[in-house]
């Protein structure tokens, strides 16, 4: 599964398990900085209820992506123990660790 609202179904489907996708974006489609609200709006307009986290000063990404592509996504299991970072996940990626 790709792409924000399968990760929503995802996060749906595996959230009481403990996983919990986190999206990471830095600058919207023009190529500007986006702000907290921006996420906000982004997550709402796809129904998103897991974190939508903002990156406008490229923090995390420099330090973290393996490709400095954003948006990322970054599965954290139970226990807060990161699963995949800079990755699309799938279901199999999820139930590889239950």
């Amino acid at each position: 599964m790709a792409g924000a609202p399968a990760l929503e179904t995802q996060y749906q489907n595996y959230k009481d398990q403990g996983f919990m996708p986190i999206y990471l974006i830095a600058e919207d489609s023009d190529g500007n900085a986006t702000t907290t609200e921006d996420a906000s709006d982004w997550a709402s307009t796809f129904g998103l209820s897991f974190p939508v986290l903002t990156d406008s000063d490229w923090i995390i990404g420099n330090r973290f992506e393996l490709d400095y592509y954003i948006p990322s996504y970054t599965l954290i299991g139970p226990g807060m123990e990161v699963i995949k970072i800079d990755a699309d996940i799938s279901d199999t990626d999820i139930e590889e660790t239950t």
